[in-house]
């Protein structure tokens, strides 16, 4: 399983609203960071 299927189960897992909290602050890291990685 790669890391970007285990965050998108981990947020789908949480209760709202936490969870929209959680895809919001997640979109927006993948923008900012678009060329990081997302695990080392």
């Amino acid at each position: 399983m790669n890391v970007e299927v285990q965050i998108n189960d981990y947020i789908a897992s949480q209760p709202d609203p936490r969870r929209s909290n959680m895809q919001k602050l997640h979109r927006i890291t993948l923008q900012v960071l678009s060329t990081g990685k997302l695990w080392c």
